[in-house]
């Protein structure tokens, strides 16, 4: 039998080429943005803005600083809260995320582009985005004198007048629960607010000086509680497992609502929270 030669090839180890025009390898991806970007394409993402959207009554924006945390519940206390002129709520969580489609004791179809459908809660329109995530919200009736923004949780898909609508200043709610969980992701969506100054923080769960003595308070929760901008809410525990549906909004939650509805809208400050 005729001895076949091995031939044998050595592979030296090469350095990452840099792309013509590029100071330096490109840096390596991260599965965090790989599960965003997959969000955003699952979501029907298109881009940037076209048309940015610029309300002209005043607007609260609520967010999530994880999920269950109770953002979508807090939007509605606070337009519910809203007693001087009826508001409204825009749920910008895709159909595969929402939370509030059993809060409206009436539903009202679809707006003019069909990207919103519309229900009533009492003197609240609550609006809940739909597929087209290209789709602005509809302009305000001309009786409604406040607009507040349910944002969703981080990590969930959010439309491109929105992710433009979040880099501006203005009154903002982050809602965590009192966990340590909870506070740490606080500080991680702290970090992306564009002013603090306007921000504030309502913690789900007992009142602050019940807390448990080793729960950490990062920066953003001890500045939020130095300033006055830190509010408790009451955990109402049916909320966890039956959620808010048509009934009422619970006493402990509207009285939050109530505060930071009045904080957020004047120069009015609070105390610590009891």
């Amino acid at each position: 039998m005729t001895a076949v030669p091995i031939l044998e090839v050595t592979v030296q180890d090469e350095q990452p080429r840099a792309f013509p025009g590029t100071v330096g390898p490109r840096p390596a991806v991260t599965v965090e943005q790989l599960r965003t970007a997959w969000g955003l394409i699952a979501d029907g993402w298109v881009g940037p803005p076209a048309v940015p959207w610029r309300p002209v009554e005043p607007v609260i924006t609520v967010r999530g600083c994880h999920g269950g945390a109770g953002a979508s519940l807090l939007a509605v206390a606070i337009a519910t809260a809203s007693s001087e002129a009826p508001a409204r709520v825009l749920e910008c969580a895709g159909p595969a995320h929402a939370g509030l489609a059993g809060v409206t004791s009436a539903e009202l179809g679809t707006s003019a582009d069909g990207g919103w459908s519309v229900g009533r809660r009492g003197q609240v329109r609550v609006l809940r985005r739909l597929n087209n995530p290209r789709s602005l919200p509809p302009a305000a009736v001309e009786e409604e004198a406040l607009t507040v923004i349910d944002s969703g949780a981080p990590g969930t898909a959010r439309p491109p007048w929105l992710r433009e609508w979040l880099t501006r200043p203005g009154p903002t709610v982050l809602v965590t629960t009192a966990t340590t969980y909870g506070l740490r992701h606080l500080e991680a969506v702290a970090a992306t607010v564009p002013d603090p100054s306007t921000v504030m923080v309502a913690v789900r769960g007992p009142a602050l000086r019940r807390w448990p003595k080793g729960l950490a308070l990062g920066a953003a929760a001890v500045a939020a509680r130095t300033t006055g901008r830190l509010v408790a809410i009451p955990d109402d525990g049916s909320l966890s497992w039956a959620g808010l549906e048509t009934r009422p909004v619970p006493t402990g939650l509207l009285s939050a609502a109530h505060t930071l509805h009045t904080h957020l809208l004047s120069a009015t400050s609070i105390g610590d929270p009891q």
